[in-house]
């Protein structure tokens, strides 16, 4: 082994534990970067940890380049997948986004003054804008209201909300141990050590336990003086699918903190935003929820959810046709 090989290994890095476990929660020294170079040029998985270590200090575009090198080999489809999301992660976001909740009348009686809840979309600064281009959805600061007057039995009431979003790519990365203005008297170890010990539990079919595993760190850093906001927001998947998502950023900030990303991808899971991860509410003004209906009607049985997609400038010109009360037009 050579003496500058030898070296580089002194900062207990190797091509196997780079951003699947937790080399270091503080920063990454040039010297791995350098390493994962060299490592690199004999192929195989080492490729695909370099990707990560430039995506995670920042280096955005070079990342993108390696990603795509290593997809153009990947033969395991769940790689192929995870690349993917990389190098969309790795580039800017420039979009139309159309949020549309269903309420659906399930019972034999006639609704009437259904209240919507959702919260209002907040752009996270510095790397993210949101303009609301229009919807059926009006109200305050925290939330939207939009109002159902009468919703007969088995019809539904889909409600749009039309958000343009940009948002870059971009880390929080290098970050201090001893950062005690972002984390308060926890630190990054503290933290992290208390996401640690939070239980995740194993995969199942249907909805994830991010919403749950986001309020039991905002409760468990509450009790160390730390507070949390619950954030929720969508992840976009295999062919642009949209996810919905829920995990906590610092109080008064967007730095993110991801229980369920940080078992997997310890490095990934704090203080990083790439752009397959699109953060939308704070979830505390309707108590985590992303939708609720209020209704006095005690024999009304009514379902809410809520879907998200990418709008095409077609679908985006027939709301605005359909709905020309909801939307804003020039706001």
């Amino acid at each position: 082994m050579s003496l500058v090989l030898a070296v580089l290994l002194a900062y207990a890095y190797s091509p196997a534990d780079s951003s699947w476990s937790l080399v270091t929660l503080a920063g990454i020294p040039e010297r791995a970067v350098l390493f994962a170079e060299l490592a690199a040029r004999e192929g195989g998985r080492a490729v695909v940890d370099l990707g990560g270590l430039l995506e995670l200090s920042g280096q955005f575009d070079q990342a993108v380049t390696v990603y795509e090198v290593a997809l153009n080999s990947a033969e395991d489809p769940l790689l192929e997948e995870w690349l993917a999301c990389r190098i969309t992660g790795s580039g800017p976001l420039d979009t139309l986004l159309i949020l549309s909740t269903r309420v659906t009348n399930n019972s034999p009686a006639t609704a009437r003054n259904i209240r919507i809840r959702i919260p209002r979309p907040v752009p996270h600064h510095p790397y993210q804008s949101i303009e609301e281009i229009g919807g059926a959805f009006e109200g305050g600061e925290a939330e939207m209201n939009a109002f159902v007057p009468v919703l007969g039995p088995g019809a539904t009431a889909v409600l749009p909300l039309l958000l343009h979003v940009r948002q870059e790519p971009y880390t929080y990365r290098p970050l201090s141990g001893e950062d005690i203005t972002v984390f308060g008297g926890v630190g990054l170890e503290g933290l992290a050590d208390m996401i640690r010990s939070i239980e995740v539990p194993l995969p199942e079919d249907g909805p994830g336990p991010c919403l749950e595993l986001a309020l039991a760190l905002r409760d468990s850093a509450a009790c160390r003086g730390l507070r949390l906001m619950v954030t929720g927001g969508l992840v976009r998947a295999k062919g642009d699918t949209l996810l919905f998502h829920a995990w906590n950023c610092v109080q008064n900030g967007s730095l993110p903190i991801d229980v369920s990303l940080f078992h997997a991808d310890s490095m990934r899971g704090i203080a990083h935003c790439p752009t397959d991860m699109i953060p939308l509410w704070d979830l505390e003004a309707t108590d985590g929820h992303e939708v609720s209906a209020f209704y006095s009607q005690p024999d009304v049985d009514l379902t809410v959810s809520m879907t998200a997609e990418f709008a095409d400038p077609v679908t985006t010109a027939a709301l605005l046709d359909l709905f020309p009360l909801f939307f804003l037009r020039g706001r």
